[in-house]
């Protein structure tokens, strides 16, 4: 028996690692920014980090250019694996340059038109390059076999932010922004002279034909991420500018603990992607639904049991349990389920079709919106009357091509 635990741990050994960081790397990321509630009681902040950090995701879908999408594929094709890794490097990092100095003129062009905003415009652009970089190098890595390297840059800088949030409490002062970013900002800062000091030598023509494939390989995906994180984002977005404190906080509060939610579904539908893709049957295969929905269930009621365990240890940062929460824990599990029978969409092939059922739930969302009017409520039931039609739009495709019965 011990022998047999010590050989699977010997041929397991680098999945074990990868997947322990991974699971590391996620529990900070979803801790971080709720410790400035326990740490500083400020609820004013932690909805200026949400903020940033919904303005950070949609940037980067925008920014991206398909590059981390499209890497996998054209190193597939590939004749010298070995050349396009390293081109490709230099590519992102001259893109990377780029985007670093765009972000310079963008931050100064925010300061002359509004200083009070200003170092929210620049750590949102700080956050999307740090984004930027470990969407890059995750898949960089991957294709290199070290997957976990990726890991060891995100977890040292978050546990950087956590020490420097610690310092100042243990100091009795307040956390300013710069100083969460801080962390996040000195990374970038040492990134930027890195490849300042390489001296990088690129062929400009090559650079544009590469960005080229990479926007004709990738432009459907690149625009479905980007109608759902607009869609996702939107409330925060809205609800930072236009709505209470207490009502942002409760909108970002509820959607945090949803990505419980999404890791489960991220973790499950990529293990049984395999199955689902080999599969000879042409319907839904039974058991593997029935796995998949059992898990994504218990990952609503432990988010909810979480959210509601939160007024036991300070009821001042407890949240409503009124329909509201409800809608968005309901708008989270049809994401997740639309996701998951994507996966038969894209068995077939057929992915465009994707695209426009994302068109059509964005468009349901602003419709429903603008009917309905401001407000935390209304815009709960716009989110979930998008993702409801999303929905119902691939079970008729699926339906249509008849791949909807259970096997």
């Amino acid at each position: 028996m011990v022998a047999t635990v010590k050989k699977l741990y010997s041929s397991h050994k680098g999945l074990l690692f990868y997947t322990f960081l991974n699971y590391i790397d996620k529990a900070l990321v979803f801790l971080i920014p709720f410790m400035v509630l326990p740490l500083f009681k400020d609820k004013e902040l932690y909805n200026t980090i949400e903020y940033i950090f919904s303005i950070s995701a949609i940037s980067l879908v925008l920014i991206d250019l398909g590059v981390g999408t499209y890497l996998f594929y054209g190193y597939r094709k590939a004749v010298e694996s070995k050349d396009y890794m390293d081109n490709t490097k230099k590519f992102f990092s001259v893109i990377f340059l780029l985007y670093v100095f765009m972000g310079i003129v963008i931050a100064g062009i925010r300061y002359y038109l509004n200083p009070a905003t200003y170092f929210i415009a620049v750590f949102s652009i700080v956050r999307t390059l740090f984004s930027f970089y470990l969407t890059f190098y995750g898949s960089y890595f991957r294709l290199k076999d070290t997957p976990a390297k990726v890991f060891k840059i995100s977890i040292c800088v978050n546990v950087a932010t956590i020490g420097v949030l610690l310092i100042c409490k243990w100091m009795g002062m307040q956390a300013p922004l710069i100083l969460f970013f801080s962390s996040q900002t000195l990374f970038v800062l040492a990134v930027v002279f890195m490849l300042f000091y390489e001296k990088i030598k690129i062929d400009f023509k090559a650079l544009v034909s590469h960005l080229k494939e990479t926007l004709a390989f990738s432009w459907p995906i690149i625009l479905n991420i980007l109608l759902f994180m607009f869609v996702n984002s939107y409330g925060k977005i809205y609800a930072y500018k236009h709505l209470s404190v207490e009502e942002m906080y409760h909108l970002s509060v509820v959607q945090r603990f949803s990505l419980l939610i999404q890791l489960a579904h991220s973790s499950v539908s990529g293990y049984l992607a395999k199955d689902i893709f080999m599969s000879t049957q042409h319907g839904i295969r039974k058991k593997v639904f029935y796995l998949y929905g059992s898990t994504i269930i218990f990952s609503a009621v432990l988010c909810l049991v979480l959210m509601y365990c939160i007024q036991f240890f300070d009821y001042r940062y407890a949240v409503p349990f009124n329909s509201t929460t409800f809608l968005i824990i309901g708008y989270t599990l049809l994401w997740c389920l639309g996701t998951y029978f994507e996966l038969y969409i894209n068995r077939m092939n057929k992915n465009r079709w994707i695209l426009y059922f994302s068109a059509s739930s964005a468009a349901i969302f602003f419709f429903t919106s603008k009917v309905l009017g401001p407000g935390i409520f209304e815009i709960s039931v716009a989110m979930c009357l998008s993702m409801v039609t999303n929905l119902l739009l691939i079970l008729a495709f699926l339906k249509i091509s008849g791949n909807l019965k259970l096997e």
